[in-house]
């Protein structure tokens, strides 16, 4: 792990949460010091992806699936 890749961390707090069918998701609350909330600092920082399609009759095609159908 790098350290202070994001800057100074004052301090964190964070929780592993597993939903319905497992599949495991987490929530962290991250106070840097001397950061500057501005739009283009929240976006070099947070980003979100989906997993690759997956082959027919994989669990990835089932979970592309299920999240693209609703």
């Amino acid at each position: 792990m790098r350290e202070k890749l994001f800057g100074n961390c004052v301090t964190r707090v964070g929780v592993i949460e597993f939903q319905k069918r497992g599949a495991p998701h987490s929530h962290l609350l991250i106070w840097i010091k001397d950061f500057q909330p501005s739009p283009e600092n929240i976006n070099n920082i947070i980003c979100t992806e989906l997993p690759n399609e997956g082959d027919p009759g994989t669990k990835e095609q089932e979970f592309r699936e299920l999240v693209l159908e609703k």
